[in-house]
């Protein structure tokens, strides 16, 4: 009986030591935060966010990373050298009493001029940033360097400053975050138009470089600081390493999207704990898959803990995500593909499907039917003819998903006998279109597929190629293997292959989609239609009002001639790589506006549109 009393008063004891323990430490928790450490963001033109706005700006980007208990005061100074900077300390920064500085400076000094040297001698640059520092420190403020490697500009040598802004972050004792425009400077996607300043993606990758020294140094050197973050939402095709402050986006049902927390404050030590739907996750990022419809929303519990060898201390605060994410289901789209196979007695056509999209999409149903007939239930049909059965052969397939349908139909024609070229090289042609149910303006993409293509001789040389000429609505009238057709109108768009086999046998494939009205009832000739992919690369935006006026002048006059249409479809087909390569340089970019602005002048002076 002693045993058991003994037992009992021991547990007994042990509840209460944990319940005061958890009330300690709960009490500790609130006491122990106070107001965040001012921060102020000093140096020239990349601090400043030139080319910009003012929250899209480094200190912009990564105030908002922070949370809504803390800001950052933006004290750049577009082309301030390093003794603007120093002579401009007492009234820009040390009146302002902060707690902490982010330091860049540098810039306006060791960019080469045109002897190939900085504007200020390196030995002068870096004193003054040192001096910067050290009236900084003298005065309290924790410094935190942000360093930079080479200079790139265009047509000059370029000089690596990473060791100096490193060793003078090591004699100062200053946070430092080295070369923070590394892969940024001369990329057009990264840059505004001088290819030097970043634009607002190229401000993203550096706010998440400059992020965690900014979060060490204020748990180290604050640890009172409160607990405060944000969040960011990736869905698929974005860099995880840039930044989007959008407060909606949308994803597909099936899509993998990815969640990231951000945090600072309290003891380091992070733990997150995220709540997406109702279910537990653990870790800074995670990734999330939605197969149904809706608005999502995020929050994240951060805990924050300091090191066990002190009198422990633990900060929790919850963090709602400002992000909210609209999950639809992509519209069912297909495309029928038709394979024909000639052998000396029979033929063999096998149509097959490619579905993508749909409520769900790992439960297609089908229903083939040949002549009102039902003749197939599975995603692909294959169907056998005598050899002298010539003529046209279509199927339509019917594909459900939950709500979601779609109507496929193609066919192919069998060549009549020919007891010359009875043995076919023709081994297999199919008329493909790349979906099912565009929109007016949308650009449809058809395509022959042709085995072999070429018929090479005995030392493995070309001697002939097989020949594909198109026809069908909307003008369409080309000999390339694959041509893409922009609609004006909707209804049922037919486009028909005629094939020039290398043994000179003929086939013809064809195939159809459905045009639709686009959202809002209207002909896409505008900003949303098919896009100036040449004068987009020169111009470097879609938005330029050039590009207004040929998109017009396009759909107001090219598109009203058969000439014009069989114009702008070569255009569509031959322009993608050659915008590719004219939005890599340059050069040619501007070689390209010069000879576009005489024409775009031309247009509007005619007052065609």
């Amino acid at each position: 009986m002693k045993v058991i009393t003994i037992v009992a008063r021991l547990v007994f004891c042990l509840v209460l030591m944990a319940g005061i323990t958890a009330a300690f430490l709960t009490i500790s928790n609130t006491q122990a935060q106070t107001s965040p450490p001012s921060i102020i963001a000093y140096g020239d033109s990349l601090i400043s966010g030139l080319g910009v706005s003012s929250t899209l700006s480094l200190p912009g980007q990564l105030a908002r990373l922070m949370g809504d208990e803390y800001s950052i005061t933006n004290r750049g100074q577009r082309g301030a050298e390093t003794e603007i900077l120093l002579n401009n300390l007492q009234d820009r920064v040390l009146d302002d009493n902060p707690d902490i500085v982010i330091l860049y400076g540098g810039g306006a000094d060791l960019i080469p001029d045109f002897d190939n040297d900085g504007r200020v001698p390196a030995e002068e640059t870096f004193a003054n940033l040192e001096e910067i520092i050290t009236r900084l420190q003298d005065d309290g403020v924790v410094v935190i360097l942000l360093g930079h490697g080479s200079y790139e500009i265009p047509g000059f040598t370029l000089v690596d400053y990473t060791r100096e802004f490193r060793n003078l972050a090591q004699s100062t004792g200053a946070y430092f975050v080295p070369d923070v425009m590394n892969n940024i400077a001369l990329r057009s996607d990264y840059t505004n138009n001088d290819r030097i300043h970043p634009n607002a993606r190229g401000y993203g990758i550096i706010t998440q470089r400059v992020f965690p020294t900014v979060q060490k140094a204020i748990y180290e050197e604050f640890p009172d600081a409160p607990l405060s973050g944000s969040c960011q939402i990736y869905t698929p095709g974005q860099d995880r390493t840039e930044l989007s402050f959008n407060t909606d986006q949308t994803v597909m049902t099936g899509q993998q999207v990815w969640w990231k927390a951000f945090a600072v404050g309290g003891f380091g030590n992070y733990q997150y704990n995220w709540q997406i739907e109702g279910n537990p996750r653990q870790g800074q990022e995670i990734s999330t898959i939605f197969d149904t419809e809706g608005e999502r929303n995020a929050r994240f519990e951060v805990r924050s803990q300091n090191s066990p060898n002190n009198d422990m201390q633990i900060r929790e605060e919850t963090i709602q995500c400002e992000q909210s994410l609209d999950v639809v289901t992509p519209p069912l789209r297909g495309a029928c593909e038709i394979e024909m196979r000639i052998f000396e007695d029979e033929v063999k056509i096998t149509w097959n499907t490619d579905i993508s999209g749909g409520e769900n999409r790992n439960n297609y149903t089908f229903k083939w039917e040949i002549d009102g007939e039902v003749v197939g239930t599975s995603s692909r049909l294959e169907q056998t003819y005598d050899r002298d059965d010539d003529g046209e052969k279509s199927a339509s397939v019917s594909v459900e998903s939950g709500p979601h349908d779609a109507e496929l139909s193609c066919g192919i024609e069998i060549p009549e006998m020919n007891t010359a070229t009875s043995t076919s090289t023709l081994q297999r042609a199919s008329c493909n279109v790349n979906g099912y149910d565009f929109e007016i303006g949308d650009y449809v993409r058809w395509s022959a597929d042709v085995q072999p293509f070429s018929q090479y001789n005995s030392e493995n040389e070309i001697v002939a190629n097989t020949a594909v000429f198109w026809k069908g609505d909307g003008g369409l009238s080309t000999s390339s293997q694959a041509v893409s057709v922009a609609y004006t109108s909707s209804g049922v768009k037919t486009a028909r292959a005629e094939i020039q086999a290398v043994a000179g046998e003929k086939v013809a494939a064809f195939c159809e989609v459905k045009i639709v009205p686009d959202t809002d009832g209207r002909t896409r000739g505008g900003s949303d239609g098919g896009g100036c992919f040449i004068a987009t690369a020169a111009f470097g935006t879609a938005l330029a009002s050039e590009i207004d006026v040929l998109r017009d002048f396009r759909d107001a006059v090219l598109l009203e001639s058969n000439i014009g249409r069989m114009f702008v479809s070569t255009y569509y087909t031959l322009s993608p790589p050659l915008a590719d390569l004219i939005g890599r340089h340059e050069s040619l970019r501007a070689i390209t506006r010069w000879i576009l602005q005489p024409i775009v002048t031309t247009v509007r002076l005619a007052g065609m549109l």
